[in-house]
């Protein structure tokens, strides 16, 4: 349910923010797996405009090991670190001769950039019959 609802508050916090002009895109590695990836983008026009991390229930941020240390989400260092992962990930699936989704290289020029924010959207608040009140929406820069 946490990562499902997670992804439901993205779609509506995208929506709120940009209307319908725009997109909310998960890129996806061949091999299903989830890790070494983004949660999405928002995508208008084919331009990317926002990187954004999906937290469903009560989930904070995240970290991940790189080069021995820990790195938080929301930080220039976790930006620099998932950039790495993802461009040796596409690398190795380049030489096994699978297909890379396109995304995900649009993913990987997003994070390249440098001009990239970095939303999280969680903690949706419901009313006694289910339905969406607020969400908490926060943005780091990552730069």
């Amino acid at each position: 349910m946490s990562e499902a609802e997670g992804l439901l508050l993205t779609e509506i916090g995208v929506k709120k923010r940009y209307g319908d002009g725009a997109e909310n895109i998960s890129p996806q590695w061949p091999d299903g797996s989830k890790n070494n990836n983004i949660d999405s983008m928002t995508v208008r026009d084919g331009n990317v405009l926002e990187w954004n991390e999906s937290k469903g229930g009560n989930a904070g941020q995240n970290k991940r090991l790189h080069n021995n240390e820990y790195v938080e989400q929301g930080t220039p260092r976790y930006r620099e670190s998932l950039l790495e992962s993802m461009e040796n990930k596409r690398r190795n699936l380049i030489n096994n001769e699978m297909f890379v989704d396109p995304n995900i290289d649009k993913a990987i020029g997003m994070l390249r950039s440098g001009d990239v924010k970095f939303n999280v959207y969680s903690k949706g608040v419901y009313d006694a019959v289910g339905n969406l009140v607020s969400l908490e929406h926060r943005v780091y820069d990552v730069n």
